[in-house]
Order: structure tokens, then C-alpha cells, then sequence
């Protein structure tokens, strides 16, 4: 799983009861803020966080990153250019900057497929229902809401 670099903050238990959780990259410089409980129940203990190499340190001080079983420096910066970029509006989930023809997935949280394929053109435009969702991109999950 991983986070972009544009990422501020993460919302209470958003990543709660992951319990297959191995590796988690995050981009951002800055350790993202925390909402209550993000990992609850999420084996942090026993998974590898890996951030850009000059953030260490704060990662391993932020409260809930801190956690991690090791945080490692094993990615580098990466420019919003190349990261799949996830936008939202009413009804509409919007992925840009898909490089390749990823595999691109949408599931309810329960768990049910409701889009999947490929990207030819770069970009994906799904419309959803309001509700919570998880979004898969060549097999690294984000959960996104569709007001």
C-alpha cells in the first residue's frame, strides 16, 4: 500500500483492521497529521513503513508512524507527475496520470467489484454512487470517499 506525496492528513481509522498489512510506502516529506485510531487493529508491529530517505527521522518520532516495526529509506521523492493522481467530485471518481495501462479496480468495502479495467488513454472516469470505496491501481489500495 501506498500514499502520494501530496497526502497531509489521514482520517480516524482509516486504515484500521488491516491485518495482512506487510508494507507501507509513503511519499509525502512530511509525516502526514493523524486521526484517531488510524492503524487500530492493524499489525503495525510486524510491517516495513518506507518513506523518502530525509524523512526518517520525523517518521520515527510522528505519533501512530512512529509504530512502524522499521521505517526504512528505501524509496525516493517522487514528482506528482508520475503518481497516479485521485480526484472526487459528486458521484464521480476521477484517476489521472495512469502511465503504462495500469489494472485499475474499484470495490465496495464489503468487499464487491464494481469497475475494473485497464487504461489505455491514461485516465479513468467511474461514476459511483456516494459511499465509501477502495480504489486499486496495479495492487496498491487507497480507500476514497464519493460524496
Amino acid at each position: 500500500m501506498s500514499l502520494g506525496s501530496r497526502v497531509s492528513h489521514i482520517g480516524t481509522e482509516c486504515f484500521s483492521g488491516l491485518s495482512g498489512l506487510q508494507q507501507f510506502s509513503v511519499y509525502a516529506v512530511e509525516p502526514p497529521s493523524l486521526g484517531s485510531y488510524v492503524f487500530n487493529l492493524t499489525p503495525v508491529d510486524k510491517c516495513k513503513l518506507l518513506v523518502p530517505e530525509e524523512s526518517v527521522d520525523k517518521y520515527k518520532e510522528a505519533e501512530q508512524w512512529k509504530d512502524f516495526m522499521t521505517t526504512t529509506t528505501s524509496i525516493t521523492s517522487v514528482s506528482e507527475g508520475q503518481m497516479p493522481l485521485i480526484r472526487v467530485v459528486p458521484g464521480m471518481l476521477n484517476i489521472d496520470n495512469l502511465n503504462d495501462g495500469p489494472a485499475v479496480s474499484v470495490y465496495t468495502l464489503a468487499g464487491q467489484k464494481v469497475y475494473s479495467a485497464a487504461s489505455d488513454s491514461g485516465s479513468v472516469s467511474v461514476a459511483l454512487q456516494s459511499g465509501m470505496y477502495v480504489v486499486c491501481i496495479n495492487d496498491v489500495a487507497s480507500k476514497v470517499l464519493i460524496p
